[in-house]
C-alpha cells in the first residue's frame, strides 16, 4: 500500500516569502534560486501562478523588484527580509568570503586551497569538496569552524541523542580546541574574526561492540 507524508512548514512573520505567500493564498510562490550577499542581504529569483509584483514591492524586507517575465521576478532582499543566517547578517561574511586559519600564536596555518579556481579557502568550496569528493581536510576545516560543542548541541536540539561527533579525521592533531578563523572581503579587508575556542562539553564514549546483521 502506497503511503504519502505531508510536511507543512510555516516561515516566520517578517520573512518576505512567508509574508507574501500568506497575503496571497490564491497563488503559489516558487523560489528557484537564492544568493546571500554581505550584511544579511541577498537576492532571489521566484515565479508564481499570478502577478505578485505589487505584493513584493510593498514588503518592507524587499529593496527592489525586477520583473523577468509575466509572473517571474528577481528580488533584492534587505537585511531584515529574512532567509539568511544570523552570523552572515551580523558579520558581513558570505559563503565565498576568503579566510585564513591561525594558530595560538596568530601564525597562519592555512590560507590557500589549490582546488579552488582562485586558490582561496572559502566555506562554499569546502562544502562542495566535502560532498563531491569526500575530502577529509575540508571536513576538518568545517569541523573547526562550527566547533564540536556547537555541532553536538545542534544534534541534541534535533532530538538526535544516540549520535555524537567526537573528532576530526585522522590527519588532525587537536580535537579539543578550534583554531582562529579570519575572513576577508574581496579587497582584503578583515570583516570577521572568530577566536580560538576550547570545547567544554564532556562527551561520553560508548565502546563499539559489533555490527548487527
Amino acid at each position: 500500500m502506497n503511503q504519502k507524508l505531508r510536511i507543512d512548514v510555516r516561515l516566520p512573520d517578517g520573512h518576505w516569502s512567508g509574508d507574501v505567500s500568506r497575503q496571497r493564498p490564491d497563488t503559489t510562490l516558487r523560489i528557484e534560486e537564492t544568493m546571500p550577499l554581505a550584511k544579511g542581504r541577498g537576492t532571489a529569483i521566484l515565479s508564481s501562478d499570478l502577478d505578485v509584483e505589487k505584493d513584493l514591492q510593498n514588503h518592507p524586507g524587499i529593496e527592489e523588484v525586477e520583473r523577468l517575465s509575466a509572473t517571474r521576478y528577481l528580488v533584492k532582499i534587505g537585511a531584515k527580509g529574512g532567509g539568511f543566517i544570523r552570523p552572515i547578517l551580523d558579520a558581513a561574511v558570505i559563503p565565498d568570503s576568503p579566510f585564513e586559519i591561525l594558530d595560538d600564536n596568530h601564525n597562519t596555518l592555512s590560507v590557500l586551497d589549490s582546488t579552488h579556481p582562485d586558490g582561496k579557502l572559502t566555506i562554499s568550496h569546502l562544502i562542495k569538496k566535502l560532498f563531491l569528493v569526500s575530502d577529509n581536510q575540508a571536513y576538518n576545516y568545517l569541523f573547526d569552524f562550527l566547533g564540536r560543542d556547537s555541532i553536538n548541541e545542534s544534534l541534541a536540539k534535533k532530538r538526535i541523542y544516540d549520535f555524537q561527533i567526537f573528532h576530526k579525521f585522522s590527519d588532525s592533531t587537536n580535537n579539543n580546541k578550534s583554531p582562529e578563523y579570519v575572513f576577508y572581503s574581496d579587497d582584503s579587508k578583515e570583516i570577521y574574526r572568530q577566536p580560538s575556542r576550547e570545547y567544554k562539553i564532556d562527551l561520553k564514549k560508548n565502546d563499539f561492540i559489533g555490527v548487527l546483521k
